[in-house]
């Protein structure tokens, strides 16, 4: 089975990043590349985020820090499509009809 789903996320802070979009990326590393994610805000303060995220694609780095004070770094690429904000919110509410969106 191919089909492909998208989840579409309603703000790109950084717990999205760190956390959610986290765990779907490790979901892809291990295999099942049948899921991404639509992001956008539905505010206006933080489009500088989606702005910089759709520079690289929605591509980006996160640092995690153990106990032990051990930084490492990966890549994150799960987020796929990124929605820019609009006062109306309409490209958000027109990719949440889509289908394919869960």
């Amino acid at each position: 089975m191919n089909e492909q789903f998208t989840w579409l996320h309603i703000g790109l802070g950084s717990f999205h990043r760190a956390h959610q979009a986290w765990y779907l990326h490790r979901l892809q590393v291990m295999g099942d590349k049948r899921w991404s994610i639509a992001a956008g805000n539905i505010r206006n303060d933080a489009e500088h985020v989606v702005q910089a995220l759709s520079a690289q694609k929605g591509r980006y780095v996160l640092e995690t820090v153990s106990p032990e004070g051990v930084s490492e770094y990966e890549e994150i690429t799960s987020i796929q499509k990124l929605i820019p904000w609009q006062a109306d919110l309409q490209p958000l509410i027109a990719e949440g009809q889509i289908r394919r969106q869960k």
